[in-house]
């Protein structure tokens, strides 16, 4: 049965097939405002909940479970 998600930290929405992946942000690498993100961002690895170097984990989320996503933080989106 499909729900809303509310997403209240800041990072990367990624879409992968019928999933999507909230990655917390890269705190060593600013935002480049002239680069395009779709241009050089790798594809999120399969496994589920990866920790990323500063500790924090990506969550996964499908696509049928979604009806709503609200979204409180600085997220930026990215679609493939």
């Amino acid at each position: 049965m499909a729900q809303a998600y509310y997403i209240f930290r800041s990072g990367r929405l990624r879409r992968k097939q019928n999933t999507l992946y909230l990655e917390p942000p890269d705190p060593l690498e600013p935002p480049d405002p002239e680069q395009d993100p779709e241009d050089s961002s790798p594809s999120p690895p399969d496994e589920p909940d990866a920790p990323t170097p500063d500790g924090a984990t990506r969550k996964i989320i499908p696509v049928e479970d979604v009806s709503e996503l609200y979204l409180f933080g600085e997220v930026s989106l990215h679609t493939t």
